[in-house]
Parts: structure tokens; C-alpha cells; sequence
């Protein structure tokens, strides 16, 4: 059955998907790409028309992009013969423009051809800056006086709500009345039993400043969240007769937030269900976090590992010789592929049964803080071995092959030489023959 999915027939539902989709048939081509493939990539069908140019463009690199072709067909073939999806990795993709981004591929085979989707997770470093651009505004709304103020006389319970407060909410300075009531009626239902909790508490046992955030509803239905933070005057008894503070609209900053989270929740799944070996380290190079696969992969448990290796203190790498490339990980922010003869007997905070050699291939990317400073490194790794141990079977019979044409060669060249000689030998006595039979005719002619 060609295209299951009608990819062509659903490409306007497909466009407003927020994440990169692509279609490719079992020759190579791309049949299908969302608009987002293009938005995200910048690459349209005029520049990468086929898988072909994709790797040449996406995967400059030539040593990564041996890596990432190998690592991908695996992945597909695995996910053709399991019926199961094609498992998520984390590539470095170079955009039209130049920029690397960090995506997570993954997919479904269909009938040898593949459904490819891609998961950007470099939106979370622009989240985080997202949500320092919301505190920026919060702090330069302040200073503009741009908040809804608030005055409540407590003993008299008598309020005062600024038209800038009202309209953070939708409404007209008459349209509501500065009563507390007005306050404890626009509460989400869910906030309202906290809140009140909280009131209750700083009047009893004031502090500096009273701060919270809970939603309030909008005059159009929807939900706001609102920021807090008010201070209090008190009474020679140090009883709180007045409290006075600010509204700040912060939707945009919880859903960030929100977002945040749930970005990070995604990606623990991912992590958690990789089965390729994924670790965490922090930015001296301590491991603080490693998945089941990873764990299985170096035969490991988590108290082995975690806040106790360190890849500077890691001997194989250092005698490898690899401890400088790493270094630039994390001093320069550049990402690392190694590929190293691994003995897992030598790690020294792991007690590895049956521990072998292993031809590992690892990538280390760095992740940045706000500050664009290296705050973790992810290091993937790739069991290889097999694969060069069938690279270097497939050598040495082509060397062996090699050897055999030799040898045939140079009987064939003896052969030959034998053949002239003994035609060189053969032509000799026919000449000497022909002489002896002129001698003869001349004998027998006198």
C-alpha cells in the first residue's frame, strides 16, 4: 500500500504541526516535507531533493556523517524488522544558513519507505531566554509604575484597585468594585482555598513582603496569571492594618514555564527510553546523569557512576590521547567524535563482569547556561565493534583476493614465457631444416 498515511492529502493539517515532518520513498527521495522541515532547516526541494543531499548538507562533517548514515540505516533496518518505531537520537543537523541545530529524529518505516519526524531541542536554550526576557519586562514594568496597584485597609476593609490593575483583566475602571470581595471572586477555583490560607497566615505572622502568584479570571473567560508582591504597614502591636502591592500580568512567563517543563518531561522520556547510551556530565566533567541504556552498555549501576567519573580522570581516554579534544568541549563549546578502543576493565569506579574491549564511538556536545557558558556536556555513545570487526574481515579478504590474482598473474606470465621460448626453440629447427634441405638439393645438383 503506497503512503498510508496520505501524506500528500493531509499536507495542510501536516503544516500547522509545530515540529519538522518529512516523507522519503524507498529510492531516496523526499516526497513529502512540512512546512516547518523548511522553516527550521531552510532546505526546500531544490536543495535537498533526495537523502543524498541531505547528508552532504545537513552532516558537512565527513567523519559525522559516516557516523550518522550508519547510525540511521541501523536504526531503520532495526525498526523494519521489529515493526517498531525508528529509535529517537539526538543528531547535530547544519541549516542552509549554517547554524547546527540539536534534533532528535526519529519515525516509522512504511513499506521501505520512511516518515521521518524531527524534534528541535535548541528551543529550550531560547525558552530559558524567553523567560529572562519576561523577568526583564516584569522589573522595567515596575519601574514604570505599569502594575496594578492595590491598597487594603484592613480593619476597615476598605480596597482600592488602580484602572491599570482592572485592566490587566479586561475590564473598565466602573466595571468593577473596589471591594475585596472583587479580589476573592476573580480567583481561579483552585487558588481560592490557598490563597486565603496565605492571607491568613502573613496577617498573622507578618514578614517583610507578602509574594504570590495565582490566577485570576479575564473578562473574556480566560484565566490570567497574576503576579504578587505587596508589603505591609502595622500597628504598635505589630498587627497588620494595611497592606499595599502590585499586580503583574505573568501569563506569558508561567506559560514559558509551563512549556519549559513540559519540554523537559519530553525529554526525560526520550533520555530514559533511548536505546542508544546517553550521559549527562556537569561542567568540571562529573557524570550526574546516565540512562538505563548506558548504564547496560559500560555494565554499570547508578552508585558506580553517578558524581563519581569523571572523564578527565578516565585512563583510557587520557592514553588514547583524547583528553585535549575534550577539554575543548568544555572551554570552547565545541562538540566532540571520538572513536576509541574502550577495556572497560580499566575503569577504575566500575567493577565490570566479563568486561571486554569495545569499539566505541561517542559524540559530546555541550550544552550552555545563559551566560553561554558550557553548564553540561552530553555524551552519546555507539557500540562500533561489530562493525569493525566486519570492515576488518572484509579487508583482509579483499587482501587476500588481492593476493591470490597476484600469484595467478605471475603462473600466467611463466606460462607465456615457457610458450616463447619453446616456439623460439621450434622456429630454430624449422630454420635448420630448411638449410639442411637447400644443402642437400645443392649436393645432389652437382
Amino acid at each position: 500500500m503506497k503512503n498510508p498515511y496520505n501524506i500528500i492529502e493531509s499536507a495542510p493539517l501536516i503544516d500547522i504541526i509545530p515540529i519538522p515532518i518529512c516523507y522519503v520513498d524507498k529510492e531516496g527521495v523526499f516526497t513529502f516535507r512540512n512546512k516547518r522541515f523548511i522553516d527550521v532547516f531552510g532546505y526546500d526541494e531544490k536543495d535537498v531533493p533526495t537523502l543524498k543531499e541531505w547528508w552532504l548538507k545537513a552532516y558537512p562533517d565527513e567523519d559525522y556523517r559516516k557516523w550518522v548514515t550508519i547510525n540511521w540505516e541501523l536504526a531503520v533496518n532495526n525498526a523494519a524488522k521489529t515493526g517498531s518505531d525508528i529509535q529517537s537520537e539526538v543528531y547535530n543537523v547544519t541549516c542552509k544558513n549554517g547554524i547546527v541545530r540539536n534534533i532528535i529524529i526519529s519515525g516509522s518505516t512504511i513499506n521501505d519507505e520512511i516518515l521521518a519526524t524531527f524534534f528541535d531541542i535548541t528551543e529550550l536554550k531560547q525558552a530559558e531566554k524567553n523567560l529572562l526576557a519576561n523577568e526583564e519586562r516584569f522589573i522595567l514594568a515596575n519601574k514604570a509604575s505599569d502594575n496594578g496597584i492595590w491598597d487594603w485597609l484592613t480593619l476597615e476593609n476598605k480596597v482600592y484597585y488602580s484602572d491599570q490593575w482592572k485592566a490587566q483583566l479586561g475590564y473598565k475602571p466602573n466595571e468593577i468594585a473596589n471591594e475585596f470581595k472583587s479580589w476573592e471572586d476573580l480567583l481561579h477555583p483552585d487558588c481560592k482555598e490557598d490563597m486565603s490560607q496565605k492571607l491568613r497566615e502573613f496577617l498573622s505572622n507578618p514578614t517583610d513582603f507578602f509574594i504570590a502568584e495565582f490566577r485570576m479570571k479575564h473578562k473574556d473567560g480566560s484565566y490570567r496569571w497574576i503576579g504578587n508582591k505587596a508589603a505591609s504597614v502595622r500597628d504598635e502591636n505589630g498587627k497588620v492594618i494595611r497592606m499595599y502591592g502590585a499586580h503583574t500580568d505573568i501569563t506569558k512567563r508561567k506559560e514559558a514555564e509551563i512549556e519549559l517543563l513540559e519540554k523537559n518531561n519530553f525529554i526525560d522520556k526520550i533520555i530514559e527510553g533511548s536505546a542508544i547510551s546517553i550521559w549527562i556530565s556537569d561542567d568540571k566533567g562529573t557524570l550526574i546523569r546516565a540512562n538505563p541504556a548506558c548504564l547496560k552498555f559500560f555494565g554499570a549501576t547508578e552508585e558506580e557512576v553517578v558524581g563519581k567519573y569523571n572523564l578527565f580522570g578516565d585512563k583510557v581516554i587520557e592514553e588514547k590521547g583524547f583528553i585535549p579534544e575534550i577539554k575543548k568541549v568544555f572551554e570552547k563549546g565545541e562538540v566532540a567524535d571520538i572513536l576509541v578502543d574502550y577495556d572497560l576493565s580499566a575503569v577504575e569506579v566500575v567493577n565490570v563482569k566479563n568486561a571486554t574491549h569495545k569499539i566505541v564511538n561517542s559524540i559530546f556536545t555541550p550544552i550552555f547556561d545563559r551566560n553561554e557558558k558550557v553548564s553540561n556536556v552530553i555524551v552519546q555513545s555507539i557500540d562500533l565493534t561489530n562493525i569493525k570487526k566486519a570492515e576488518e574481515e572484509l579487508k583482509n579478504h579483499r587482501d587476500s583476493l588481492e593476493e591470490l590474482i597476484k600469484a595467478r598473474t605471475k603462473e600466467l606470465e611463466d606460462k607465456n614465457k615457457e610458450l616463447d621460448n619453446a616456439l623460439l626453440v621450434f622456429v630454430g629447427r624449422e630454420q635448420t631444416i630448411k638449410k639442411l634441405e637447400e644443402r642437400i638439393k645443392a649436393f645432389e645438383g652437382r
